[in-house]
Formats: structure tokens, sequence, C-alpha cells
């Protein structure tokens, strides 16, 4: 699941497919949708999905995706400047959706005809 080529923004992406956000965090596509890959990697240490008061950390450096690197802290209180990080986040990743859902419906049309 964590493997796949890059992919652009608003190109059609199979699962495993990856692709950086302009913030540089990783996304890997999964059936369910778009989802960080520093979060797939430590569900996969934790043997189970993440719960909604847990937070992903890297220690060092966010290109550096092995478990060694990877930190699951509970929530705390949140800052406005990291909740906002947060959101611009989810905005990002659900345009990227909707380009790649936007781009399938073209496609369906010029065949459809």
């Amino acid at each position: 699941m964590l493997g796949g080529g890059l992919v652009g923004k608003g190109a059609r992406a199979e699962v495993g497919a990856e692709r950086v956000a302009q913030n540089g965090y990783h996304y890997v596509k999964c059936e369910g949708g778009w989802r960080l890959k520093h979060h797939l990697v430590a569900e996969k240490m934790l043997g189970r999905p993440l719960k909604l008061e847990e937070r992903v950390h890297f220690i060092g450096s966010k290109t550096d995706f092995s478990p060694k690197n990877i930190r699951i802290v509970e929530k705390g209180k949140s800052s406005a400047k990291r909740r906002l990080a947060v959101v611009e986040a989810r905005i990002e990743e659900l345009q990227a959706e909707r380009a790649e859902l936007l781009s399938e419906i073209a496609s369906t049309s010029t065949v459809n005809g």
C-alpha cells in the first residue's frame, strides 16, 4: 500500500499511487481516497487505525517514513495555527479528489459522447 509512483495534481491515480502536496506532506491513494503517508505508517506500526485523539509526528525529517522516525502522541489542545494547518491539508486533499473525479467524468463523457 505504501508503494506506487508519484502522481501529478489532477491526474487520475490508482490505489497505491503517491503524491506530494505543496505543503510537503506525502499522500497515498487508498480505497477511500488520499491518506497521509505517515498516518499509514503509524497505523501499520500500531496494527490498527488511528484513534481520533491520536496524532502522528515526525521525530526528524518529514521525508523519512521509517517507523523509527514516526511518533504517535495523544492529542493536546491545538493552537489556532495547528487547527488551520489541519483544515488546509484536508482542503487540499479534497481538491485533489475533486480534480480526479472531474477528470473521470470528463473522460467518461468523451467516451459516451
